[in-house]
């Protein structure tokens, strides 16, 4: 047997040959006769020249021009033969089956999508008339408020007018008491023995009773500033009634002003919530 080269591969840019080289030891007389022994290659490499790749590329270029004009026959051919071939698979009763079975499952998922979409969309509802109840509950707990203290306001300032009144009737009557007791004072003052001898013809006249009281102008003067005063009486009675009514309207106007803005706070709070929920809602509906 031939002993087997060693094939070394050397690179000198920019053409690649091959050299082979001589196997250690003798060789054959068959090897050094035969020239077709891969050990007569030993001494002589053979270069590959530009010409030998100019003629290798076009024959590469041939090869790919070639295919290129096959496939496309190859390809018409294949759609011709595909027509029979698809109608024979859409006809396949294994394939039709298929095809029902997705039909239901698709059918079955739209329905289970609308009903799903419908009770979530009835549910939404439920919860938006749900808040609308609690904030419609929640204003009317104000307003019910507020007409209770505005009852209560009232209820108390008529109580303060009657207590006015009361007192200023007091006032009246005691300033009459007084003025009728000055009257008297005034009425009941003695007269002189010798006038009241005159006027009477009895032999026996009573005995002089001594003089225990003495009017003077200070006191007719204090029993006319009484009766000026007693004058002016309705008027000034009238003016503080009138000025604790304008006092409670003011405040009664205050306290439904406040009332008010509380009602309408709470109105908008409510309504920024709800639209809030709302949107909260819309979200997954619309996703």
């Amino acid at each position: 047997m031939h002993s087997a080269g060693v094939v070394k591969t050397a690179t000198i840019s920019p053409i690649e040959f091959i050299v082979f080289e001589k196997p250690a030891g003798r060789r054959s007389a068959a090897a050094v006769q035969s020239p077709a022994s891969p050990a007569w290659f030993d001494t002589k490499p053979i270069p590959l020249g530009p010409d030998s790749l100019q003629a290798e590329c076009s024959q590469a270029k041939l090869g790919k021009l070639m295919p290129q004009h096959n496939n496309s026959a190859s390809i018409n051919h294949s759609n011709e033969e595909d027509n029979p071939a698809m109608m024979e698979t859409l006809n396949c009763p294994q394939l039709q089956k298929l095809r029902s079975v997705q039909e239901a499952q698709r059918d079955r998922h739209l329905a289970f999508k609308e009903d799903t979409l419908e009770s979530l969309y009835l549910r939404h509802e439920e919860s938006k008339s749900l808040k609308r109840r609690e904030h419609q509950r929640i204003e009317r707990d104000i307003d019910d408020q507020s007409i209770q203290e505005a009852n209560r306001l009232e209820e108390l300032q008529l109580n303060a007018e009657l207590d006015l009144v009361e007192e200023l009737r007091r006032e009246r009557q005691t300033l009459e008491i007084r003025i009728h007791h000055m009257e008297g004072y005034l009425a009941a003052s003695p007269q002189h023995p010798q006038s009241w001898l005159l006027d009477n013809d009895m032999e026996d006249p009573p005995p002089i009773q001594p003089r225990h009281r003495h009017v003077t102008q200070k006191d007719r003067d204090h029993l006319l500033e009484r009766y000026r005063e007693r004058d002016r009486m309705d008027t000034l009675h009238m003016s503080k009634i009138k000025v604790l009514r304008d006092t409670q309207e003011r405040k009664y106007q205050e306290t439904m002003s406040r009332q008010e803005k509380k009602a309408s706070k709470v109105a908008d709070i409510n309504e920024k919530d709800f639209q809030n929920l709302a949107q909260v809602i819309a979200g997954p509906i619309l996703l």
